[in-house]
């Protein structure tokens, strides 16, 4: 998520990733025989985040796809198939050669390379010496509007600062960097192009976190806004691989684990922040039956094949499921410490 800076008359380009189909087919067929990520990395041998990375549309070695397509149940030619470097004769390649430059095209098209470094250069050092800010939803389109309004609803530039970047596509979902403000840096985001939701502070911190680059394409982005219950800020996810979940911040802010769907649901269940669980004291950890969030009372365990447990300490008393209708609205501002 790096903060580029382009004039603000370029346009929002999407750009179909080579690795797409491929990427949806293995998760498809994932699910479809009933296996968790880490259940596929056991019989690749390979470690879980490289399962994410595959179905997220990160390049998978040809050599792979043998083993995975036999972990899948599936001809390994309909994976073959699938993949940008595979060829019908098997041939480990791209199918187009391109022929290798002389030494006089290397020199040319080095020289003009550096003359397209110092142009940039000249743009983004003229631009920044004329402009703040990227202006709200630059280069988004019908993003704007959305952008725009909950920019201006959450304090604009006085409390969210600048646009760092121009609008663009991230995961599921449309973000637009911002940076400066009194919050922290933080981001827009949307799922449904319609309506946008601020995220800043330790909130933007720990999410970004969670898998870098790639974290918008696991837990998705914001589909609500941030709220208070009880003494936890909780901000609802959807649309990545393993949502719809939430952001759960610790009583005092300064941390905000990631709740996955199910363990999600099962600390909706249990009340939420206004349960016997209290909020989070520890961000998602990995054991080696599956993984754990302990809680202010208690934890969720989930073993791997198995469902999301609540354990919660001796004592406390049950409360209804969480409604997040029922919570405060919280402020960017509130999102750190109280």
């Amino acid at each position: 998520m790096g903060r580029r800076r382009y004039p603000c008359t370029r346009k929002l380009t999407l750009v179909q990733d080579p690795w797409f189909d491929l990427a949806t087919r293995i998760r498809k067929e994932r699910l479809r025989n009933g296996l968790t990520a880490a259940q596929l990395a056991d019989r690749c041998n390979v470690s879980r985040a490289t399962i994410h990375n595959w179905e997220s549309g990160r390049s998978i070695p040809v050599d792979r796809c043998a083993p995975l397509a036999e972990a899948l149940n599936v001809p390994v030619d309909e994976l073959l198939a699938l993949h940008p470097h595979a060829t019908s004769n098997g041939n480990h390649e791209p199918a187009v050669q391109l022929p290798r430059p002389n030494r006089r095209a290397q020199i040319l098209a080095l020289s003009a390379a550096m003359a397209l470094v110092v142009f940039a250069v000249i743009i983004v050092t003229w631009f920044t010496a004329t402009s703040d800010c990227f202006a709200i939803g630059a280069g988004g389109g019908s993003l704007t509007g959305p952008f725009q309004a909950a920019y201006e609803a959450n304090g604009g530039k006085a409390v969210l600062g600048c646009g760092a970047n121009e609008a663009h596509k991230w995961g599921p979902g449309y973000v637009q960097n911002l940076t400066g403000g009194p919050a922290g840096d933080g981001i827009l985001m949307t799922l449904d192009q319609k309506t946008a939701y601020v995220m800043t502070g330790p909130a933007w911190t720990d999410y970004v976190g969670i898998a870098g680059g790639a974290t918008a394409d696991f837990v998705g982005v914001a589909v609500g806004p941030p709220v208070l219950c009880g003494n936890g800020i909780v901000i609802p996810l959807g649309g990545g691989i393993d949502g719809p979940g939430a952001l759960v911040s610790d009583a005092n802010r300064d941390l905000y684990a990631w709740l996955p769907a199910d363990f999600w649901a099962t600390y909706k269940n249990a009340g939420g922040p206004n349960g016997p669980l209290g909020t989070p004291i520890s961000s998602m950890a990995e054991t080696d039956q599956g993984r754990q969030i302990a809680f202010e009372h208690g934890a969720i365990t989930k073993t791997y094949g198995g469902p999301a447990v609540a354990e919660v300490d001796s004592g406390a008393a049950a409360v209804g499921q969480l409604d997040l209708a029922t919570c405060e609205p919280a402020t960017p501002g509130s999102l750190g410490n109280p």
